[in-house]
C-alpha cells in the first residue's frame, strides 16, 4: 500500500494501469505483424503517370493525347498485368471498335488495352496509351483520366486493381473557362467546321 493513497486509488490505478499495458502489448503485436508481412510479401503495386502529351490543334486534323503509364511491382513475388481500363470526361474519344490484338478497344469514352506481361519483383512496366479524340474546341477541353491497372496477385489468388487519377493540364484547354465560355466556344467551333453544300 502507497502511503496517502486510499485502497480504491489504488484499485483503480492498477485497472488503469493494467488496460495501458494490455494495449501498448496489442499495438507492438500489431506492428510486428505488419512489418513481418511486408518484409515477406512486399508494399503493394503501384501505378504512377510519368508523362503526357498533345499532338494536333484541334478541328478536323488528327488529335490525340498520349499518357505514359508506369507500373510498379513493389512484392516479392512475380505479378501479371492483365488489363488497362481508362474512362475519360472533358473531352470526347474517338471510338474504334478495334479488334486487333495490340490496339486498345475504345468505345463511350472508355479505353480497354489488353496486357499480357508479367512484372517481377522491384520491377516495372510502362506503356504509353493513345486518347485519339474527336475534332472539338480546345478551349472547352477539360480531359480527366480515370486509370485502372488491373494485375494477378498470386498471394491472394486475386484480381487486384492499382488506380490513378489524372488532369491533363495544358494552357489551350478550358481548365481556366467558365462552363458559358466553353459552352460558347464549343457553339462556334460546329459553326465553323459545319459542313458546307457543294455549290455548282
Amino acid at each position: 500500500m502507497i502511503m496517502g493513497l486510499p485502497t480504491i486509488q489504488l484499485e483503480t490505478l492498477s485497472v488503469v494501469s493494467s488496460v495501458a499495458m494490455t494495449a501498448m502489448s496489442t499495438i507492438v503485436a500489431i506492428v510486428a505483424l505488419v512489418f513481418s508481412y511486408r518484409q515477406n510479401a512486399g508494399w503493394q503495386p503501384i501505378a504512377l503517370i510519368v508523362g503526357q502529351s498533345m499532338s494536333g490543334v484541334g478541328g478536323i486534323g488528327m488529335n490525340e493525347f498520349e499518357v505514359h503509364i508506369e507500373f510498379w511491382n513493389r512484392r516479392k513475388y512475380p505479378v501479371a498485368i492483365r488489363a488497362i481500363i481508362a474512362n475519360v470526361s472533358g473531352f470526347s474519344l474517338k471510338s474504334n471498335g478495334s479488334s486487333a490484338r495490340n490496339e486498345p478497344y475504345i468505345r463511350d469514352n472508355r479505353l480497354v488495352q489488353k496486357v499480357a506481361t508479367s512484372v517481377n519483383p522491384s520491377d516495372q512496366f510502362g506503356i504509353k496509351l493513345p486518347f485519339r479524340f474527336e475534332p472539338e474546341s480546345m478551349d472547352a477541353m477539360r480531359p480527366v483520366f480515370d486509370i485502372e491497372v488491373i494485375y494477378f496477385d498470386p498471394h491472394v489468388g486475386k484480381e487486384r486493381k492499382a488506380k490513378l487519377h489524372h488532369r491533363a493540364f495544358y494552357p489551350e484547354l478550358g481548365w481556366k473557362r467558365t462552363e458559358e465560355e466553353r459552352e460558347k466556344a464549343q457553339q462556334l467551333f460546329r459553326e465553323l467546321n459545319r459542313p458546307r453544300p457543294d455549290t455548282v
